[in-house]
């Protein structure tokens, strides 16, 4: 085994050791799974409730840049 996989396994050692009952940890890292979940939904709620105004801004600034690029060209022919 290698010495960085070592010490990942002395590091899960010594934090389980911090827990007297095993159930703790277990409580733990349900807890810890629980925030994940919740983050998760914070950032979905975040899209769906704003997707349309990300869409709109996106689709906006698309049609600024071929407008830019319209005039450009424009202006490059009346040059010529």
């Amino acid at each position: 085994m290698s010495n960085l996989r070592i010490r990942f396994y002395f590091k899960i050692f010594k934090f389980l050791s911090y827990f007297k009952n095993p159930l703790d940890w277990q409580i733990y890292l349900l807890f810890y799974l629980l925030y994940i979940i919740y983050n998760l939904l914070k950032i979905t709620y975040f899209l769906f409730t704003y997707y349309h105004l990300i869409i709109n801004f996106t689709i906006s600034f698309n049609i600024g840049k071929l407008e830019t690029i319209i005039s450009i060209k424009k202006q490059i022919n009346s040059i010529l």
